[in-house]
């Protein structure tokens, strides 16, 4: 079973994998979306105005660790 901590290295590999850097993005994990199954691990673009279409999810499946990248607007 995949924790909490764990899911977000894994999303933020993702979110690399996907050629974005992590550092500049907050991470949050989506408190509006529980699942049994999956964590939602979302990141939204740092700085002092937030940018439409700014904010990707990755959702990682708590029993094998799968990421899949959603892509913002």
């Amino acid at each position: 079973m995949i924790a909490q901590d764990q899911a977000i290295e894994i999303a933020k590999a993702e979110l690399t994998r996907h050629g974005r850097s992590p550092s500049d993005y907050d991470v949050s994990v989506e408190p509006d979306a529980p699942s049994r199954t999956s964590w939602m691990v979302c990141f939204e673009r740092k700085g002092p105005f937030r940018v439409p279409g700014g904010r990707h999810c990755v959702r990682v499946e708590k029993s094998t660790g799968t990421a899949t990248f959603l892509e913002g607007e």
